[in-house]
């Protein structure tokens, strides 16, 4: 099944609604004459949790969530356009071995690829339906994905054939997978599980973690040094790949959901409510510091030592140009397409856009806040005669009207299932 990004309308739509955005909220750092930028002015749209993100370098990257979000920037995170979207989907992992190919695998069990940067994704054949939670490749054909049921499966042809090295229910879920090349690897799960293969896994062998609590995430350096991160602060340190497995002091109870290092003396590790720890010595010490909004992180991506970002609930996506020092929100839920904006004055303004997304400003674009539309169609455009009365229309003959500013919207008898895609009063 093939999943293309939208029509052309609809992405020329998304292109005008991001440069009036921009448009109306110059930056106060400078104007046009001295080189200032422009930022997008966004809030708080939707509640909806992204899960990993990758970045390839630091520019371009990937994140991925619920509502079957695919999320890509360009940019360095600035700006995010949504290549996917799925209502009852939820991506759990995603991962590019270069620019075009890259693949993200949800908890119904689909495997969804891409040959050209995400610009079209299409759900590649499995042997077995089960919850996936990892992905990862080494090049464009040899890749692993981990699962519930002890499962893990593989592929040499990028996705054309996937077949089953390891589908052990007793072992349960196994809730990351690394690869340091395409013969050793490790995978990490329920009741500090650590399996290891140093045949491409062909053969799956357990290590001693010395831990029961579930590990959700493991990184190595060299095939000799790693860490594996888990429940109630855990954090463990090999330097014999994994024959011997020694903790390291978090100082933290939160649980620990993503790890990763630029060498063996720097790394970082995100986790629940927004816990973030830094080492700048192998791990013998961690610092801890807080991400904005105190939100937990579920993914953590550095494209080298500086750049770094962190996804998690309530579509935190937080960034860093300093190693992890300070973080600022690039995204606060906007991962919606945009198709209309309407002001009726220079206050009063409405945005709206798909799964039912309705933004409102009353102070000229200086902050935005969604209003409830209670509906998931897409709102294609809205009309407004004054600034308490308007009227939305979208897919499937919807039909909204407000009295109230879009403090409430009422969904008016439907005349036709077609889509709607203009009103005007």
């Amino acid at each position: 099944m093939e999943l293309n990004k939208g029509s052309r309308i609809y992405s020329l739509l998304l292109g005008i609604s991001f440069l009036v955005l921009a448009a109306i909220a110059p930056s106060p750092a400078g104007g046009a004459g001295e080189g200032g930028s422009w930022k997008v002015q966004q809030g708080e749209v939707s509640s909806s949790a992204l899960w990993a993100v990758h970045f390839i370098s630091p520019n371009e990257g990937w994140a991925v969530g619920a509502e079957g979000s695919i999320l890509h920037t360009v940019d360095g995170g600035a700006h995010w356009r949504a290549q996917h979207k799925e209502k009852i989907e939820r991506f759990f992992a995603v991962h590019f071995p270069d620019p075009k190919n890259g693949w993200a695998v949800s908890w119904t069990g689909k495997i969804y690829h891409t040959r050209n940067g995400g610009e079209n994704w299409a759900e590649q054949a499995q042997p077995i339906r089960a919850w996936l939670w990892d992905v990862t490749f080494i090049d464009s054909k040899n890749g692993w994905i981990a699962g519930d049921q002890g499962l893990i499966l593989s592929t040499s042809d990028g996705g054309k054939n996937w077949r089953k090295q390891l589908n052990d229910v007793e072992i349960g879920p196994l809730l990351e997978i690394f690869f340091i090349d395409s013969q050793r690897g490790w995978a990490v799960g329920w009741n500090g599980t650590i399996l290891h293969t140093e045949d491409g896994g062909q053969k799956w062998t357990p290590q001693k973690s010395g831990t029961t609590y579930p590990l959700e995430a493991v990184f190595f350096v060299s095939p000799t040094e790693g860490w594996a991160v888990g429940r109630l602060g855990v954090i463990l340190h090999t330097t014999d790949g994994g024959k011997r497995w020694a903790p390291q002091e978090s100082r933290t109870q939160s649980i620990l959901l993503g790890v990763q290092f630029s060498s063996p003396a720097v790394g970082w590790i995100a986790g629940g409510s927004g816990t973030f720890l830094r080492t700048e010595n192998g791990g013998k010490t961690w610092g801890k510091s807080e991400l904005p909004g105190q939100k937990t992180a579920e993914g953590l991506s550095f494209a080298d030592a500086r750049h770094g970002w962190a996804v998690g609930w309530g579509g935190l996506l937080v960034h860093t140009a300093d190693g992890g020092k300070s973080w600022e929100t690039q995204l606060n839920g906007f991962t919606d397409r945009l198709f209309k904006i309407h002001y009726t004055d220079d206050r009063h303004g409405w945005i709206v856009g798909e799964t039912g997304t309705i933004l409102h400003t009353d102070d000229g674009g200086q902050s935005w806040k969604p209003q409830e539309s209670g509906s998931e169609e897409w709102i294609l455009s809205a009309h407004f005669t004054s600034w308490r009365e308007g009227w939305a229309v979208g897919g499937a003959g919807l039909l909204l009207h407000t009295v109230d500013g879009g403090a409430h919207w009422e969904t008016q008898p439907k005349l036709t299932e077609a889509s709607l895609e203009a009103v005007f009063f």
